[in-house]
């Protein structure tokens, strides 16, 4: 990760300004797409828009207590998706993700092709808030990784603040999580889940 840091370009370099009133959603997805190792500072981001990228490189991203926050009048399904279908790494550091109870999942991880391209994700002091499930969408979990994974790791960190409005879910069978961790297949699933001193509300 050290190494991949002295590579790292700011997102401000792909014109996000990061006030938390401008729409940085056309600079955060040009930068996230570049999938170089990225600096977000302790700014805030707002996106308006759900941001997707399928990867075929390592992944970096490092804020100094930096936040991306989902503001759109219109509920969705995520605000970030990560597909991995090659086996990378992805590093995630001292940044908040803010759903804004506008998403059914903050963050999604995806690796559904095998066990032999498993993605290894780290989070580091990653904060989760204000995910809201509603039945109109899929899912309903804050964070949520899927498929191929060998190795999955929170250090420290917290999810907080997940909502279930009266008469969505199932009663007894379907809500909301903070973390889920699922297999996607008989042959893509998750080898190892390490959780130190992360906290889930």
């Amino acid at each position: 990760v050290q190494a991949k840091l002295r590579e790292s370009v700011s997102v401000k370099d792909f014109g996000a300004v990061g006030d938390g009133v401008t729409d940085d959603t056309v600079a955060l997805t040009a930068a996230i797409a570049t999938q170089r190792p990225l600096y977000f500072g302790e700014h805030t981001y707002k996106i308006t828009s759900p941001i997707a990228q399928t990867l075929t490189s390592d992944v970096v991203w490092v804020g100094r207590g930096g936040k991306i926050s989902y503001e759109s009048a219109s509920h969705t399904e995520y605000a970030i998706r990560l597909n991995d279908t090659t086996g990378v790494n992805i590093a995630i550091s001292d940044i908040t993700i803010d759903g804004t109870k506008q998403c059914n999942k903050v963050l999604e991880v995806l690796n559904n092709t095998s066990n032999t391209t498993p993605t290894n994700f780290v989070a580091n002091e990653l904060l989760i808030e204000n995910c809201k499930r509603l039945n109109t969408f899929s899912g309903g979990t804050a964070v949520f990784l899927r498929g191929a994974f060998g190795d999955i790791t929170f250090n420290g960190g917290s999810i907080r603040d997940c909502e279930l409005p009266a008469g969505q879910g199932t009663s007894a069978s379907v809500g909301i999580a903070g973390l889920s961790v699922s297999w996607y297949s008989d042959t893509s699933f998750v080898r190892r889940v390490t959780l130190n001193g992360m906290f889930i509300e």
